[in-house]
């Protein structure tokens, strides 16, 4: 769906085939003489949500109220806030997604069943790999990566000079 802000999405990732038992196969085992196969618990595909933001350092509270809206019910939905917040400020801070006309993508999934959430970055690239700063403990700056290896259960990128997502994963309870 296209709205005046971007792109806004919803999907589901596609589910494996479900294999329903009926009563008339209840009997059916996997050799002969065992008791019927428990039925295998359905496993839910994730929630997931995403949207463009234009490049520009305005767009940062937004990026925050967005993920703050979808995560407002969840435990660890203050630190997905902080991550997201860090990761879009990094984005625009050191990557072409900056430049004019740039965006970020930015997208939530959300699996319900396992109190799980990721946030994602997605920029359109620059000259450097995302990493954790030298501590500068006097700087204003260079902290966000820190705190989100501190409090995400998982982080990550992927990509290269031409575009990178960079992923924190959050998981309730915290491990």
């Amino acid at each position: 769906m296209r709205t005046s802000r971007g792109i806004v999405g919803h999907t589901r990732e596609p589910a494996a085939p479900l294999r329903v038992r009926t009563p008339d196969d209840a009997h059916l085992t996997d050799r002969v003489g065992a008791s019927p196969k428990p039925p295998q618990s359905i496993a839910m595909p994730p929630l997931r949500w995403h949207r463009s933001f234009p490049g520009r350092l305005d767009q940062a509270a937004h990026v925050r109220r967005f993920v703050a809206v979808l995560l407002a019910d969840h435990p660890r939905g203050d630190d997905a806030v902080l991550a997201v917040g860090e990761l879009a400020a990094n984005a625009l801070q050191h990557t072409l997604s900056a430049a004019p006309g740039g965006v970020l993508v930015v997208e939530v999934r959300r699996w319900h069943a396992e109190g799980r959430v990721a946030v994602s970055v997605t920029d359109q690239g620059g000259p450097t790999e995302p990493r954790p700063a030298d501590p500068d403990y006097l700087a204003g700056h260079g902290r966000g990566l820190h705190l989100i290896a501190a409090t995400a259960a998982w982080w990550g990128w992927s990509g290269d000079a031409t575009g990178r997502t960079v992923t924190a994963v959050f998981t309730y309870p915290p491990r």
